[in-house]
């Protein structure tokens, strides 16, 4: 068995003293694809499974940074979206345009399939091609565990956008939106105000809004009203409860909620839903809560670049929704 050091720095010369063979034929296999020196295809493999295991960073990336000739970072897209969401959010680009060109840096842009996310060695080869100070990435829910161990492993500065991690997360202020929208409605005199999320998934969000509703029914002392994925329950649950005021989780809810009230002939009750941009037609009663696209753009170039200057894990960052005014 070969003894793993504890030393977090891994160079070529370690892996070479590990795996008992020269610093040239590590080099070449994990940086020379052409293997002009004619190395056997189970050595290559052998090396390059060993220093994926050690979270070696590839020589030609780590070069390159020492001597400040990369300056761009990365922008990786999974091609896994949810249904009826894109795979990022409006405005996020445009928001990450605005914080490089502050900074000196370029964005080259890639996407990728879960299988490829899942494939270690596809990933070693993106980053040694793609030769990148540092990644943001874009993926809404469920990225492949393989493929958070490698960022990890490889100790390649990382930032996440819209996905809830320990840390070196860029995340909307959910639960707060769904607290002070809550506290809102009843400011404005609704007694029986409700959330509903008719198309729930596992994103963080679904949670995180629900739970801010309810934290502020709690503090008013009122009877939670949620409808949470029973769309064909909807007159019934709404003749039962009579809500006057509506937190609704997404625009695929609230289309949904607007066919039901048109078909009642109704529009008093007030809606709130939650979107990335509000430049559709809307009754007076019907308002909409920002996503801040752009903000989570800037504010996950800032991260990374905490993270490129210091080598730390960063604390979460919650970048505050827009919330309506209500009258």
């Amino acid at each position: 068995m070969i003894g793993m050091p504890t030393s977090k720095k891994v160079t070529t010369k370690t892996l070479a003293a590990e795996l008992g063979v020269s610093q040239r034929t590590v080099s070449e296999a994990l940086n020379n694809p052409e293997n002009k020196i004619g190395l056997k295809q189970e050595t290559i493999h052998r090396i390059r499974e060993h220093a994926a295991k050690r979270g070696y960073r590839p020589n030609v990336a780590a070069r390159e940074m020492r001597l400040q000739q990369v300056r761009d970072v990365g922008l990786l897209l999974s091609s896994h979206e949810m249904e009826g969401s894109a795979s990022m959010l409006e405005g996020v680009l445009p928001g990450m345009l605005d914080g490089l060109s502050k900074t000196n840096r370029g964005l080259r842009v890639n996407r990728m399939t879960d299988e490829a996310l899942s494939d270690q060695e596809v990933l070693r080869n993106l980053l040694t091609r793609w030769g990148v100070a540092g990644l943001m990435i874009n993926y809404l829910y469920d990225e492949p565990d393989s493929f958070r161990a490698f960022v990890h492993q490889t100790h390649m500065p990382a930032v996440w956008l819209n996905s809830l991690h320990e840390s070196d997360s860029i995340l909307p202020d959910d639960f707060e939106a769904g607290r002070e929208i809550t506290r809102r409605f009843l400011a404005t005199g609704s007694r029986r105000p409700a959330y509903v999320d008719l198309y729930p998934s596992h994103h963080y969000s679904c949670i995180e809004r629900r739970d801010g509703y309810l934290a502020a029914t709690r503090e008013a002392e009122i009877k939670p009203l949620v409808l949470d994925g029973d769309e064909a329950g909807l007159g019934e649950w709404f003749d039962a409860h009579n809500p006057d005021a509506l937190f609704i989780y997404n625009l695929y809810s609230f289309l949904t909620l607007e066919s039901f009230f048109r078909q009642r002939g109704r529009d008093d009750v007030r809606r709130v839903f939650v979107n990335e941009q509000s430049k559709m037609p809307l009754s007076p009663n019907v308002k909409v809560m920002i996503v801040p696209g752009r903000e989570l753009g800037r504010a996950a170039v800032e991260m990374l670049e905490r993270k490129l200057d210091t080598g730390e894990d960063q604390p979460n960052v919650r970048v505050p929704l827009r919330i309506p005014t209500l009258s």
